[in-house]
């Protein structure tokens, strides 16, 4: 019985998909993939997010077994836009500081600007009608 146990954990940790929390789908697409809205794309359909076009170079996935969205929009002022949004948490204050601490940022605020390879960038948390990571260039 425990190697049938074993075997069905095992399945279902190959089955789910490799970002089930909205921290590190954030991590994992928006700035692993940053500015590459090519690249994001195909990260995303790879992570299970079914995928709607926007119009050139933009695009919004659902992938709901992880109750997770995400949008990228380049036609907006900023010209890069990417977000991971989820329904509300608990405390969103505590996802707040876990997000902005696994970027490596320590701020009480809820919106932060920074220099990434050479670029101005502003790096958001907003808890409005759900929590959203959003970083724009």
């Amino acid at each position: 019985m425990k190697l049938k146990s074993v075997a069905l954990a095992m399945a279902c940790l190959l089955a789910a998909p490799a970002f089930a929390d909205p921290v590190e789908t954030f991590r994992g697409l928006c700035m692993a993939q940053l500015d590459n809205v090519p690249a994001l794309r195909a990260a995303a359909q790879k992570q299970g997010f079914k995928i709607t076009d926007l119009g050139a170079n933009s695009f919004m996935g659902a992938r709901k077994r992880t109750d997770e969205s995400i949008q990228v929009n380049v036609f907006t002022k900023a010209r890069f836009e990417c977000a991971v949004t989820t329904s509300d948490v608990a405390d969103p204050e505590a996802l707040r500081a876990r997000f902005f601490s696994a970027l490596g940022v320590q701020t009480r605020k809820s919106r932060v600007k920074a220099q990434i390879q050479g670029r101005s960038y502003v790096i958001s948390f907003d808890t409005q009608g759900g929590e959203a990571m959003v970083i724009a260039r």
